[in-house]
């Protein structure tokens, strides 16, 4: 509870860094091919939302326990999940016709 105390102290000073940052997240994970959308665009526009979440982010999401322990998170092992991931989402969210 002490860290909800502390960022609503200073919430308006902090709240757009905040909403940046989780708006960049839900984008991602929201985002499907729409009806009559071609593959190619949806994949185009997915690939942007994923360059903006890094970049708002600061790097990809930490994959701990896809990675395992002991692993370089900065390493391959970290990069493979992060793509497995981002595979998953992406033909997660295409339309199946």
């Amino acid at each position: 509870m002490k860290p909800i105390e502390e960022f609503s102290l200073s919430y308006d000073k902090n709240r757009y860094e905040m909403a940046t940052i989780i708006d960049a997240i839900r984008s991602l994970v929201s985002i499907c091919q729409k009806e009559g959308e071609e593959l190619g665009c949806y994949e185009t526009s997915f690939r942007n939302l994923i360059d903006i979440r890094v970049a708002q982010l600061g790097g990809e999401i930490i994959l701990y326990n896809i990675i395992g322990t002991g692993a370089d998170i900065n390493g391959k092992a970290q990069n493979e999940a992060w793509e497995k991931m981002m595979a998953y989402l992406f033909l997660e969210r295409v339309l199946k016709e």
